[in-house]
């Protein structure tokens, strides 16, 4: 039976409620296959989401279908001293020696916290002052978003697409990766019909519900993806 792979950032994470509400939780209900992983860290950068799909290639199996986003190129990552658990969650991976299989090396920078057991750094990094890691992210934002870097990922998404055997899907909630083999998030509006944010749903409801700032997705907006993901692969959903 097939396995499905979800790998990103904040944005492929778990409600955190009784009810499993976020498309990532909704596509584990309903797959056809036996197992499910999904990988998912806030700030995680680009290339830290890429790194953990090759390492996983050598579980990945012609009939599994894999899921990536890629986020806003401007991130950088900073390395941890001690590797932090990469699966958020999975039907696979119950036990704690089963999970220290699946390892995440790096913390993206805006997650970094002096103080923090989680995200203490590699030295000559370790005790650095969290100021002086933001101060820095400025290089790696003209780095990352530079024309080469995305040219760069996009000929690298092209030969995944050409070469490897399982279907494998691209999205993106910026629009910063123009091609074909991505669906950014003007692709995904005009195929869904909207794009709705906890902060649009702060502002329609004068601060009842939603997060003010937040441009993480409402509920209606993680169901809506859902449903087109469902219908876009039914060979691997329960309709």
């Amino acid at each position: 039976m097939s396995k499905l792979w979800i790998i990103g950032d904040s944005f492929t994470g778990g409600s955190g409620m009784e009810k499993r509400s976020h498309w990532p939780e909704i596509l584990c209900d309903k797959f056809k296959g036996e197992k499910y992983y999904v990988s998912s860290k806030g700030s995680r950068d680009f290339q830290t989401i890429l790194d953990i799909f090759l390492r996983n290639l050598k579980n990945i199996k012609n009939d599994d279908f894999v899921i990536i986003v890629a986020p806003t190129l401007s991130r950088i990552r900073v390395p941890l001293e001690t590797p932090s658990l990469d699966v958020e969650y999975s039907n696979e991976y119950f036990l704690e020696k089963e999970k220290q299989k699946c390892l995440d090396y790096f913390v993206g920078a805006r997650s970094y916290r002096k103080d923090s057991e989680t995200t203490k750094l590699e030295s000559p990094l370790t005790g650095i002052e969290e100021k002086i890691i933001h101060s820095n992210d400025e290089l790696g934002y003209i780095v990352n978003s530079s024309n080469a870097s995305k040219e760069n990922y996009i000929q690298i998404i092209k030969s995944f697409k050409q070469y490897f055997p399982f279907e494998i899907y691209i999205w993106s909630w910026k629009n910063e990766i123009v091609c074909d083999e991505v669906e950014t998030k003007n692709k995904i509006k005009e195929r869904i019909g909207f794009w709705h944010t906890l902060y649009d749903l702060w502002e329609e409801t004068n601060g009842v519900e939603g997060v003010e700032g937040d441009t993480h997705w409402s509920l209606k907006m993680h169901k809506a993806f859902a449903d087109y993901l469902i219908a876009k692969f039914p060979q691997f959903f329960n309709v």
